[in-house]
C-alpha cells in the first residue's frame, strides 16, 4: 500500500501542477479579456462621442439650413409683394394712359370743331 500511496500522491501532485498551470493560463486569459473589454469600452465611448459630435453638427447645419430657407422664403414673399405692387401700378398707369388718350382725342375734336368756320345750321323745318 505504500507504493500505491506514493503513486497516488505523485498523480495528485501532477494533477495539482497541471491544474495550477491551467489556472495560471486562465488567469492570464481573463486579464487579456478584461483588457480587450476595456479597449472595447473606450472604443465605444469614443464612437459615442463622435456620434454625439456629428449629431450636433448635423443639428447645427439643419438649423442653418432652416434659417437660410426661412430667409429665402421671406425674400420670395417680399418679391411677390413688390411684383403685385408693380403690377397694380402698371395697371393704374395703363388706365391713366387710356383715359389721357381719350381726353386728348376729345380735346383734338373740340379744337377741330373750333377751327372750322361757322357753318350755317340747317334746320329741319
Amino acid at each position: 500500500t505504500h507504493t500505491h500511496t506514493c503513486v497516488r500522491w505523485h498523480e495528485c501532485r501532477e494533477e495539482a501542477r497541471a491544474l495550477s498551470e491551467r489556472l495560471t493560463t486562465l488567469t492570464i486569459r481573463m486579464r487579456e479579456v478584461e483588457m480587450e473589454n476595456m479597449d472595447l469600452k473606450r472604443s465605444r465611448e469614443n464612437f459615442d462621442r463622435i456620434l454625439e459630435r456629428r449629431d450636433s453638427e448635423i443639428n447645427m447645419k439643419d438649423e442653418e439650413l432652416q434659417t437660410y430657407v426661412a430667409k429665402e422664403d421671406e425674400q420670395i414673399i417680399q418679391q411677390q409683394k413688390e411684383l403685385q405692387l408693380y403690377a397694380a401700378k402698371e395697371e393704374d398707369y395703363v388706365k391713366t394712359k387710356n383715359n389721357l388718350q381719350i381726353r386728348v382725342r376729345q380735346l383734338e375734336q373740340k379744337m377741330w370743331i373750333c377751327r372750322q368756320p361757322m357753318l350755317p345750321r340747317i334746320s329741319m323745318r
